[in-house]
């Protein structure tokens, strides 16, 4: 079985680099314009589609052509205090402490929030409740977690193949649970 992740449109929390995290910010004027040139496959087109309840995922999904299933498994990493500020302004106010937490990678969670692994163990419980191929439309924190699991990657360093916008994840969920990577940045704009 097969699953296709794609990451939402851009919103202006994205083009400010501020921490979205929950915060249901929908897409901006340029995330709508970058989904319209989007082209899916056929294949897709008729698999069954999921989407976090953030606005954000459901706008892009719905402008995508797909009326989506909500799941709230899918929804993007709670930041906690984090939300709506930049990374980079932690990184200053906190120096040597944000560092530790970060080099914690996958168990980052510096904001008493949710760490990545949280979202790791929340959105692979779903996806292995799934009967069929599906489309998924959620959250660059989501995707991140679970590319760790299918490569045992730790986060503690950059990934070895950085994953892009504007693109389609596939992964494949076998007979036994494994879960890896079938294709990684399929472009959606041909």
């Amino acid at each position: 079985m097969k699953i296709y992740l794609i990451r939402h449109g851009q919103t202006i929390f994205n083009l400010e680099k501020k921490i979205q995290g929950r915060k249901n910010i929908p897409l901006c004027p340029a995330g709508i314009e970058e989904i319209k040139r989007w082209i899916f496959p056929e294949h897709l087109k008729k698999l069954p589609a999921f989407s976090s309840p953030l606005i954000r995922a459901i706008e892009t999904a719905k402008l995508s052509g797909f009326d989506p299933m909500i799941e709230s498994n899918l929804i993007e990493m709670d930041w906690g205090e984090g939300e709506g500020k930049k990374v980079e302004d932690f990184r200053k106010k906190y120096g040597d402490i944000f560092k530790k937490e970060e080099e914690k990678g996958i168990n980052f969670n510096f904001f008493n929030a949710e760490s990545p692994k949280m979202v790791q163990k929340r959105a692979w419980n779903f996806i292995k409740t799934l009967k069929k191929d599906s489309i998924i439309f959620t959250h660059k924190g989501v995707i991140r977690a679970l590319y760790a699991l299918a490569t045992d990657w730790d986060m503690k360093n950059k990934p070895k193949v950085k994953l892009e916008n504007n693109c389609i994840h596939s992964f494949n969920i076998l007979r036994n649970n494994q879960f890896t990577i079938d294709h990684l940045n399929i472009s959606l704009i041909k």
